[in-house]
């Protein structure tokens, strides 16, 4: 498993979003493959830190190298356009 860590400088949901050009999944593929993960050849988890004065929050993403695995994404993180193409799990 290749793990990777980002930090992004907020903990609203909303304005972390304004943060990730062309949505989650285009940014955390370009962040992903910027680190050296050979998506669909291994599987990756990327820890997103956000920090904003005292208040911390963690995100995280699993995306396995089998197809057939459903990804974890941070839901709360995606686009509404992002969210169309996919389903929450509870």
């Amino acid at each position: 498993m290749h793990v990777v860590v980002s930090l992004l400088p907020s903990t609203k949901p909303r304005r972390m979003r304004r943060l990730l050009p062309g949505g989650y999944i285009q940014w955390v593929d370009g962040v992903v493959r910027r680190a050296g993960a050979a998506l669909g050849r291994v599987d990756v988890a990327h820890w997103l830190v956000c920090v904003d004065g005292p208040a911390r929050v963690m995100h995280l993403a699993s995306l396995s190298a089998d197809r057939n695995v459903m990804a974890l994404l941070p839901w709360e993180l995606l686009s509404r356009a992002e969210k169309r193409g996919g389903r929450k799990r509870t």
